[in-house]
């Protein structure tokens, strides 16, 4: 006789609960109409967020005030959320008055629970947006047209912190041993990384000194030079003439010399030295240069309301020396200014009978000197 198998359990059927189909027929009864009435909410809150979205984009894009982008943005995606939240409070509370859909005690605790944590959350990430945006707005009113992102990160995680405070309250967590963990652990953190904290303070320093700015032509310790694209929490990036991305951490650049070329002004003047012959009429030569120097002023990017300049200044060992006084709106347009006025101003002088003399010198002798230094023909040549 084969031996039972030990593993296999059976089970009476008389023994197990016996399901009323009329007791499931009420249930689902009761619960379709709040189910679809959850499922209408829903896409009436994709109609309307679409709508609110186009209505927020027109009146922002009308609007003279530059804060109203800064509010079409923080409610983006929101809108859909609390209609969500909206509907399933109604379908929970209309389904139990009207239909007799109640959840059962641990269910609904759940349910409320992660209702309030949803309204908790999505308010965070709208006051988030709106800290965020405006703190931009009036860093870029304070330091020039572009803001950086450092400020903007620090009020972000900042925000977003409350915000998980509120949630952790809400699900009856009690914070304060967290907040105290959160002290001896922060402690930690700061010994562990220094250099990022370093780097941290530093931006936090460079941005209110305003000694460097985004959108500034910086050069750095005489290396590396280009426009500051953004100053972060880590470092700082700059774009080079070469268009490339040069990155530096911030507590370099806080010790390192710099040369800030947009301040306090963007408006440089250049001067180029320029030698002509010692026979030359300076008047003409002024007057000849100062002409091709406004020619190249109206067709190049050349600072407006300033006028070049000639000056005289050296007598050099083949050619009469002075400056050219180019004005330019900024650093990174020299070059082409020079480039311009160089090409222009040689062409000119060609014209105008004007020589540029080469670098040369002439040694002139005396008579006297010559026939002292004559050797006579039957004298004896050195070998």
């Amino acid at each position: 006789m084969p031996h039972a198998d030990p593993l296999l359990v059976t089970v009476d059927p008389r023994l197990m609960p016996k399901v009323d189909p009329k007791i499931v027929a009420e249930q689902i009864h009761a619960w379709w109409v709040p189910v679809l009435i959850f499922l209408g909410a829903l896409a009436v809150g994709v109609l309307v967020q679409l709508v609110i979205n186009r209505g927020l984009k027109r009146w922002a894009a009308k609007s003279p005030w530059i804060g109203a982008h800064v509010i079409a943005r923080s409610v983006r995606g929101v809108i859909f959320l609390w209609i969500a939240i909206v509907g399933l409070v109604f379908t929970l509370e209309y389904g139990a008055r009207q239909y007799g859909a109640q959840l059962s005690d641990a269910y609904e605790t759940v349910v409320w629970r992660g209702l309030k944590v949803l309204v908790v959350a999505s308010v965070t990430i709208v006051l988030a947006r709106l800290v965020s945006g405006f703190l931009r707005l009036h860093l870029a009113r304070l330091s020039g047209p572009a803001s950086s992102s450092i400020f903007a990160i620090v009020s972000t995680v900042i925000v977003y912190l409350i915000g998980v405070l509120f949630v952790l309250q809400t699900l009856e967590i009690p914070i304060t041993p967290l907040i105290a963990t959160m002290g001896v652990g922060g402690l930690a953190v700061a010994l562990a990384a220094q250099d990022t904290l370093a780097n941290l303070f530093a931006g936090i320093h460079i941005l209110i000194a305003k000694h460097v700015r985004k959108g500034d032509y910086v050069r750095l310790d005489g290396e590396n030079e280009g426009f500051v694209e953004d100053i972060g929490w880590r470092n700082t990036s700059f774009r080079s003439s070469a268009n490339n991305l040069v990155v530096v951490p911030n507590s370099k650049l806080a010790s390192s010399i710099i040369t800030n070329c947009s301040l306090p002004e963007s408006t440089l003047v250049v001067k180029l030295v320029i030698g002509v012959a010692y026979d030359s009429d300076l008047a003409k030569v002024e007057a000849v240069t100062l002409d091709v120097a406004k020619a190249v002023m109206t067709s190049e990017a050349t600072s407006k309301g300033l006028e070049p300049a000639v000056r005289f200044h050296t007598f050099a060992d083949s050619s009469i020396l002075f400056d050219v006084s180019l004005p330019v709106h900024a650093f990174p347009a020299q070059g082409l200014v020079k480039h311009r006025f160089v090409m222009a101003l040689t062409e000119r002088y060609r014209r105008e009978g004007i020589v540029i003399p080469y670098p040369v010198r002439t040694v002139q002798l005396s008579p006297e000197l010559i026939a002292g230094m004559a050797i006579p023909p039957n004298a004896a040549r050195p070998t």
